[in-house]
This record gives structure tokens, C-alpha cells and sequence, in this order.
């Protein structure tokens, strides 16, 4: 399909940029936005993207909470974490 991407790993997006990457709630930020991000570390900081969806979160999405409490209970049925 084109990705670049093992097909064996589910995709998430970054909270930051956007971007897909692969979906993993424990690092929620493509390479370049973790280094950005990483320079302050502040878990809490208000983001632009729900890793799940990839839809604007309005702030509503960070490093702790990077899936929007809408989508939390389907990225757990989906992804069994």
C-alpha cells in the first residue's frame, strides 16, 4: 500500500505534527516532535492530535493523555491494551 510502515503494526499519529506513525500510547510523537517536545518534557503539554483518530484535539490531547477520551474505549478494544 505504499506505507511505510510494517503492516504487522497498527498506525497512530503523532500528537504533535500529525503525522501517521506507528500507534504506540507510550510514544505518541513522530522522532522530530519527541526532540522538540523533549527539550521541555512536560507530559501535561496541551497537543494538536489524537494519536487513535488523528483528529484536531483542540489541546485536549498530551503526552500522558495522547488518545481523546472519545476514542479511548475503541483505541483499547482495537489495539487490547
Amino acid at each position: 500500500d505504499g506505507t511505510k510502515y510494517n503492516s504487522n503494526k497498527p498506525t497512530g499519529f503523532c500528537i504533535r505534527t500529525g503525522k501517521k506513525i506507528p500507534f504506540n500510547p507510550d510514544k505518541p510523537m513522530s522522532s522530530e516532535a519527541y526532540k522538540s517536545w523533549s527539550r521541555f518534557g512536560d507530559r501535561d503539554y496541551q497537543e494538536k492530535y489524537c494519536h487513535f483518530s488523528g483528529q484536531p484535539s483542540n489541546g485536549q490531547t498530551s503526552a500522558n493523555r495522547p488518545i481523546l477520551k472519545e476514542h479511548w474505549k475503541e483505541a483499547k478494544a482495537v489495539f487490547d491494551f
